[in-house]
């Protein structure tokens, strides 16, 4: 999938964010790496119909990692699924790279069979792992 410029800000600052309504994913980047956040949601992908996560994150130069990541209210499951779709439509571009999911919510419950059971069943379904985090996450690069 081509990634217009206008829906990317690349950086190689110590800390790259997303936020939105009071979540926040931040990638830690001490060692000065290009970061490229991808505005997914409303940018990249426009069309109401299609169900994608709201950012990713392209690590390196040339790429050695994607983050992928869904800022939500609580709806653990439909983040999963924005997720899913996401990573199939960067499977071209990301296929071969290493990918890392993340959901930060508004409230995710404890460590849980439903959430053990989501995280396999995502595993299963993508070849990917995802996490889920409370508010706000900070993943090192």
């Amino acid at each position: 999938m081509r990634i217009p410029d206008e829906c990317v800000t690349e950086s190689s600052g110590q800390r790259v964010t997303a936020k939105e309504n009071k979540k926040t994913f931040a990638v830690l980047n001490p060692s000065g790496k290009v970061i490229r956040k991808v505005k997914v949601d409303g940018c990249v992908v426009t069309d109401a119909s299609t169900i994608r996560c709201d950012y990713l994150f392209e690590i390196g130069t040339p790429l050695d990692a994607v983050l992928y990541v869904e800022l939500k209210g609580k709806n653990i499951e439909h983040a999963c699924e924005q997720l899913s779709s996401t990573l199939k439509l960067f499977s071209r571009r990301h296929g071969r790279v290493r990918r890392q999911c993340y959901v930060v919510a508004s409230r995710v419950p404890a460590v849980s069979p439903s959430t053990q059971v989501l995280q396999k069943k995502f595993f299963k379904n993508n070849k990917v792992n995802v996490l889920f985090k409370s508010r706000q996450h900070e993943e090192r690069v």
